[in-house]
């Protein structure tokens, strides 16, 4: 769930309108790691916002100097200290990200590739693993992403892959406000336990965001309707992230700081 950090959308207006809108999401959120010469952000999870105690390492991600993230490390996943889960990045010529790979997950080497359109939009992707997916994208007209598709395949009792089509089971929809902001994501997944399958909403995510366009609060509620994890974000001057808190109804409340190295100036 908190890989969604990764992903802050910050509307600066500073690339050209020909852009899709998915690729000036991406070149935003850069642009901010790219002008504060930012080398990497170590994220520490604690109790206290002031004073943390028992601070603990909680994700390190490593950028290029062109605001790229290169390398996710996960650390609260880690079983061992000697050998930390992490997200290694490539991308093409364009800048385009062209795959993950997935390391250190006590499993097999497991990576994601994207098929990029002249648009520099996913068009698809796979999921490479003992349990394989593909994902379909859709987009509206500014070329902001509206639904993601993701398809599953079964497998049989002698774990051999059966002669069946790909099975759409789970989708991601998005909305957006006037100025582009992305205010809500809604996970559905399909339901096979009715007397015919439905979509049904697992999870919803709703977003707020100040005058200035910066995302301020996150909101997550179940299928219940029911907000059960509100993020709140501080940044500093420059737009980056000081800290978040995680307020949780049903867990003890916490708290994420951020602390940046630097590419010399």
């Amino acid at each position: 769930m908190l890989r969604v950090l990764l992903f802050l959308f910050v509307t600066l207006s500073v690339f050209s309108k020909d852009i899709s809108g998915y690729k000036k999401s991406i070149l935003n959120e850069r642009e901010v790691y790219k002008k504060n010469k930012i080398k990497s952000a170590h994220i520490f999870l604690s109790d206290s916002v002031l004073n943390p105690k028992n601070k603990q390492l909680f994700e390190a991600i490593f950028y290029d100097k062109e605001g790229k993230t290169t390398i996710d490390s996960i650390y609260q996943m880690a079983e061992d200290p000697q050998s930390i889960p992490y997200y290694k990045y490539s991308y093409d010529s364009n800048g385009d990200v062209e795959r993950y790979d997935m390391m250190n997950f006590d499993i097999e080497v497991l990576y994601h590739e994207y098929v990029i359109d002249e648009d520099g939009k996913p068009s698809g992707s796979s999921f490479r693993s003992a349990d394989p997916k593909r994902y379909d994208y859709k987009y509206n007209e500014k070329g902001y992403l509206t639904q993601l598709d993701s398809y599953s395949y079964y497998f049989s009792a002698d774990d051999s892959v059966q002669n069946t089509p790909w099975v759409n089971n789970q989708k991601e929809v998005y909305t957006y406000d006037k100025q582009n902001n992305q205010i809500s994501i809604e996970y559905q997944k399909l339901d096979f336990s009715a007397e015919s399958e439905k979509w049904i909403t697992d999870y919803k995510v709703n977003k707020t965001y100040n005058k200035k366009n910066i995302l301020q609060k996150e909101e997550y509620i179940n299928n219940e309707n029911v907000v059960y994890l509100t993020k709140v974000y501080n940044y500093s001057k420059n737009n980056l992230i000081k800290s978040i808190y995680l307020l949780s109804k049903f867990d003890q409340s916490k708290y994420l700081h951020y602390s940046y190295e630097y590419y010399a100036k």
